[in-house]
């Protein structure tokens, strides 16, 4: 990067002389790093702008690639511009294939694929960036599932998911000889129903009116097929023989009940209308995936294996599992007819040879057999070819979508943020609200604007809605810039979240995106980017959530909120009221009341509209009774987080549904823990107890990746999945926590966000993390033994090939290797912040007192790198959360306080840990552990050769680091368990000086801050800037604000806070003294000082003042004040200019200050 200006030395010269503005000739270059950029263009320019005509040019890299001509990169505008009208294509990056095959004919090919070529394409995924997903419905699907057939409706849905979203290939087939399966309609239109029934048999229309009934809350009404337990009880007992008669008795009723469909839908529908009666559930998945693909050949993959002469062979049970031969033979003969339209004209028609592997084996007994060595060749080598050539369809996949896509974080910011508006802004009918904020944005405001409510009350849904409205209120005209913070990693911290925003502010602008990397400068450069906007061209910044806001950097203290803009700068930004959080108390302190729209429950009217809409978009009603119960429920529980808690349990229910069936719990936990009914009953109740305690015990929230090798480790959840096949690999089906996963964010009850740069998924709402808290993590050996396996997975327990040993479902036991991730301290250069975060927390958690202290607290290399990659401050607090868990090891209280008294070195260099360990720490087993760690470091440090630091126990307690700056002053609390301190960096900070950590980091205050003191019963603190002071609560919130100056602005006040409860400060002046109330600022009285005068008090006690104005004189305030009572005594060389007489107490302070 490049500072480039023009002068001309001899112009320089003569323009002392005259006053005519010079033209510079020559070219000087000045290097400069982007943090060096505006310093440079502010000292320079200052420096010439008295002289010259000073013009600087700065060469900068756009944030993102300029568009080709005819390059199929999108528009970038709409997006930089937020314009919610525009489509815009998915921006994940992952590669997800729907695996088509029949289940009992290819169980060998698929076991080779999950072993040896899934690991390779996975492998192949992330060196490029990319997630790999598998999706096999022949593995994981619970009885539920079929219950309820729900089989084809999953296939086909995980089907569209694939081809919406991934990345080059989506669709693999293993079609070989087997038809496959045939599953009866879930629904069917009421029309197209009673149509069928005219042409069957009574004895038919008796036996399908039996399992299909009218559900008029189906838009357009249809017949649904009634789940197999409702009729056939025992088909999900416990008890094995009651369940095998049960599927036995099912698949007969199954037969019959397809048999009159197919009959009667070929007389009334004809052959062709007849077809989705009969085509199996692999056909399905065979048109929808590679028939009417957009691209087959791109997207789509068929494994073709002959099985040599297989039609010749005699029928046989064995044979029947990879060829339809037994039954009626008109039945299998029409499957044959169907397979063979399919393999030999459908699919050639569409699918290029390239896109077809062929391979030809012989029949042997066992169909398939790995044991034979003809066999075993052909299942390496067509796994290898699998393998390359999805690898390669990927790579092209990549290149090509390089070339077609932007390449911007933050672009993709501002995409996943439009669509997580989109799906909040549906049905929200708050139109008086949305009135209130339309009023504002086309108004002359130029403060923010504040929304804010108890949690639930729908404050993000009223942003989403306001943000879909801007551009048809500002007919078009504005720029929106919207962020729903804590649902992306770059919203959920400050540093991240400012410069998105100005990088999004200056492509709407059309000017380079360039963010400065320190956070002054950002601000800065911020502020700069809004003043010259012009007035025909407003900006909305929307911010929701501020309460999501990461506590790192003080983000909830709002120091970056600008308290004033431009009148075409609107701001609007939500918050929970809850004083926790920090944030409503904050706002508060810098805006009037008016600026505030207070959130109320949502009426019957507005719920009445918002769940109509809702049933319409779905396709579904409810009948009357059942929406007049609806509401009536809603009434007693008016929160916008009820409604759509209610609403998901309303849209299962039937016009038919029993009464006693239709049901809505009283509030919104108990229908949160309904909710966790319905997923146990559909996904398994220990597969979801495991996988949401440890989403909800986990600190931050887990990956997909991290939750899936998780759960791949913990076998009761395997033996429990492990239903209809177990296998090459003891892992988790890759589909079940897909499944999980899709279905809570798809109802928006998980959301993405970041933590220690890894994209992780949690609770969206804190309603749910308490009801989970409650259902799955509320039994203490329970909590313990989650907290273990988390520690094992973040501790690379069994990775690296390590066998965990596992008893299965049948009680043998055995060991596998679980291929979970590696978790060294570093991958490469960079810190693997997931370890050094996360594995103390869940040792301490799992009550693993001497593996913690060996894997992490007296472990140096694990100290180091947690000080580098994190902070110091983040090692006090693993700590002190062990100290408080094991009290009664004093080792590790030892330890704690050797990194306190060392804590101003390791801020100032984290290397010197090893020196600042052996210097400090006594004997011992663990310190003598770590203190030979320290010696075989490879980094270099210095140890005296005597005792010259201070060790644990002495009278050093603490050393106190934070500030960045000269500290310039100090107060104290009553109690002694607290000081503040202010310094030239600043800030105001508050400390708890029992275990020495920083409270609260207070900015905003002024420049120069030199004075502090606690006030008003150490309710709030003053602070002394070079121009105010300042009172603030003790969390930041502002209180007041009084002048230092004099009226004149010519004389500069010195201070003082006294009375028994420091209720009042003092300003004195050279000619007066004003007292104030220390709890609003408000002065009480102003006494003048003349040459001399007395003051008395309710005793008579007398106080004499001389009138004095020295020059650069020292000034030492001693005070007293009771109601009136006020002593001054004014010092100048030797002189005293005060005379008292009997004054029973005192309060004294010195200030030194020139005037």
């Amino acid at each position: 990067m490049r500072l480039l200006y023009q002068r001309d030395e001899n112009a320089e010269k003569a323009q002392v002389s005259t006053p005519e503005k010079v033209t510079y000739t020559e070219e000087v270059v000045i290097p400069v790093t982007r943090a060096q950029i505006r310093q440079e263009m502010v000292e320079r320019g200052n420096e010439l702008q008295t002289r010259v005509d000073f013009k600087v040019t700065i060469k900068l890299s756009m944030s993102i690639k300029p568009r080709k001509h005819g390059s199929k990169a999108p528009d970038t505008k709409p997006v930089y511009w937020g314009d919610m009208s525009t489509e815009y294509p998915p921006n994940v990056k992952v590669v997800r294939i729907f695996t088509s095959s029949t289940f009992t004919d290819t169980k060998y090919e698929r076991n080779f694929w999950m072993e040896e070529a899934y690991p390779k394409i996975k492998n192949f995924c992330l060196s490029h960036g990319y997630e790999f997903q598998v999706v096999d419905m022949r593995w994981g699907v619970r009885d539920q599932a079929t219950d309820d057939h729900k089989g084809t409706e999953l296939c086909l849905r995980e089907l569209e998911q694939c081809q919406k979203i991934s990345t080059g290939p989506n669709f693999v087939s293993l079609l070989s000889h087997k038809y496959g399966y045939t599953s009866l309609p879930r629904d069917i239109a009421a029309d197209e129903f009673e149509q069928l029934l005219t042409a069957m048999s009574p004895e038919q229309k008796n036996r399908i009116l039996k399992w299909y009934i009218r559900d008029d809350n189906a838009v357009p009404p249809s017949y649904i097929l009634q789940s197999i337990s409702k009729l056939i009880p025992d088909f999900t007992s416990r008890n094995t023989e009651k369940r095998n008669g049960a599927k036995s008795e099912w698949w007969d009723e199954n037969q019959a009940v397809q048999e009159a469909l197919v009959s009667s839908a070929t007389q009334v529908l004809g052959k062709e209308g007849a077809m989705k009666y009969i085509i199996s559930i692999t056909h399905l998945e065979t048109q929808k995936g590679l028939l009417q693909s957009v691209s087959p050949e791109r997207q789509c993959l068929w494994v073709k294996r002959t099985i040599e002469d297989i039609e010749e062979i005699k029928p046989s049970y064995q044979l029947s599992r990879f060829i339809e031969c037994l039954g009626p033979d008109e039945k299998w003969r029409k499957s044959r007819q169907l397979l063979d339209n399919l393999k030999n004209k459908d699919i050639p028609s569409v699918l290029p040879s390239d896109n077809i592997l062929s391979y030809k084996v012989p029949w042997r007994e066992k169909g398939i057999d790995p044991d034979d060595p003809e066999h075993y060749k052909y299942l390496k080598e067509m796994t290898s070819d699998f393998a390359d050539v999805i690898c390669n369809r990927i790579e092209s996949a990549i290149q090509e979508r390089k070339e077609s896509e932007v390449d911007s974080n933050v672009y993709e910011e501002c995409l996943r943020h439009m669509k997580f508006c989109r799906e909040k802004a549906n049905a929200v009918s708050r139109d008086d609200i949305l009135e209130k904020i339309k009023a504002y944005i086309l108004g002359e405001s130029t403060q923010p604007l504040v929304l804010h409510g108890p949690s639930g009350i729908g404050k993000t849904s009223i942003m989403a809605m306001a943000a879909s409205k801007v551009k048809e209120w500002t007919d078009g005209k504005a720029a929106l810039i919207m962020r729903f913070i804590g649902t992306t990693l770059d919203s959920s911290h400050i540093f991240p979240f400012l410069k998105s925003i100005l990088v999004q502010l200056k492509h709407a602008q059309g000017t380079y995106a360039f963010a400065p990397e320190d956070m002054k400068g950002l601000l800065w450069e911020l502020n700069q980017s809004l003043n010259p906007i012009q007035k025909s061209c407003p900006v909305v910044f929307m911010f929701d959530s501020l309460d999501q806001f990461d506590t790192a950097d003080d983000a909830r203290q709002l120091f970056w909120l600008p308290q004033k803009c431009p009148p075409n700068i609107k701001i609007i930004v939500s918050t929970i009221g809850d004083p926790i959080y920090e944030c409503l108390p904050k706002l508060k302190g810098k805006f009037p009341e008016e600026n505030y729209i207070e959130i109320p429950p949502l009426n019957i009217s507005e719920a009445d509209n918002i769940l109509r809409t809702w049933f319409m978009n779905r396709n579904r009603t409810v009948t009357d009774e059942q929406f007049a119960y609806l509401v009536q429920s809603f009434r007693k529980q008016p929160l916008a987080l009820y409604l759509k808690l209610a609403f998901d349990e309303a849209r299962r229910w039937t016009s038919y549904s029993p009464v006693d069936s239709v049901k809505l719990e009283k509030t919104v936990r108990e229908s949160i823990l309904k909710l966790f009914d319905y997923l146990e009953q559909s996904h398994g109740k220990i597969f979801i107890a495991h996988a949401l305690g440890y989403l909800t015990l986990a600190q931050n929230g887990l990956s997909e990746a991290e939750l899936d090798d998780i759960l791949s480790c913990d076998d009761d959840v395997l033996n429990d999945v492990y239903i209809y096949w177990t296998p090459p690999i003891r892992r988790l089906p890759p589909l079940l926590l897909v499944r999980l996963r899709s279905y809570l964010m798809n109802k928006q009850y998980l959301v993405e966000r970041g933590s220690d740069g890894v994209i992780v998924f949690n609770w969206y709402h804190r309603q749910f993390v308490e009801a989970a808290q409650e259902r799955y993590c509320s039994d203490p050996n329970t909590v313990s033994k989650l907290h273990n396996v988390l520690a094992e997975f973040f501790s690379g327990t069994w990775a690296n090939g390590v066998k965990k040993p596992f008893i299965d479902n049948k009680g043998v036991h055995g060991e596998d290797d679980r291929r979970v991730a590696s978790q060294p301290i570093k991958y490469g250069d960079d810190y693997n912040k997931r370890k050094l975060n996360n594995l103390p927390y869940h040792r301490i958690k799992a009550g693993h007192a001497e593996i913690l202290k060996d894997e992490c607290l007296f472990n140096y290399e694990f100290l180091l790198a947690k000080i580098n990659a994190t902070s110091l401050r983040r090692v006090h607090s693993d700590f002190d959360l062990a100290r408080s868990v094991f009290p009664e090891d004093k080792s590790i209280a030892e330890l704690a306080q050797v990194l306190r008294l060392s804590e101003k070195a390791l801020v100032i260099d984290p290397f010197s840990l090893a020196g600042q360990v052996i210097s400090r720490l006594g004997d011992g087993k663990e310190a003598t552990s770590i203190k030979n760690q320290c010696f075989q470091s490879s980094h270099p440090f210095i140890v005296s050769n005597t005792d010259v630091m201070a060790k644990p126990g002495g009278n050093l307690k603490y050393v106190l680091t934070g500030h960045e700056a000269t500290i310039e002053a100090i107060s104290m609390t009553k109690d002694g368990k607290e000081v503040a301190t202010v310094s030239y960096d600043n800030t105001l900070r508050t400390w708890d000086i029992q275990n020495g950590t920083e409270i609260k980091k207070i900015g905003g205050l002024g420049q120069r801050l030199d004075g502090v003191d606690y006030l008003d019963g150490d309710q709030a603190i003053l602070v002394k800037s070079g121009t105010h002071l300042t009172s603030v609560t003790r969390t930041g919130d502002k209180i007041y604000t009084v002048p230092i100056l004099s009226s004149n602005q010519k004389e500069s006040a010195c201070y003082c806070v006294c009375g028994p409860q420091e209720n009042t400060f003092v300003r004195l002046f050279a000619d007066h003294v004003s007292v104030h109330a220390a709890a609003t600022g408000k002065p009480e009285t102003s006494l003048d000082l003349p040459d001399k005068m007395t003051v008395s008090n309710r005793e008579g006690t007398h106080i004499s003042l001389f009138r004095f104005r020295p020059h650069h004189t020292h000034l030492s305030l001693y005070l007293y004040l009771r109601n009136t009572n006020i002593l001054i005594n004014r010092n100048s060389n030797s002189a005293v200019f005060c005379c008292l007489k009997s004054i029973d107490a005192c309060i004294s302070l010195v200030h030194y200050m020139y005037f």
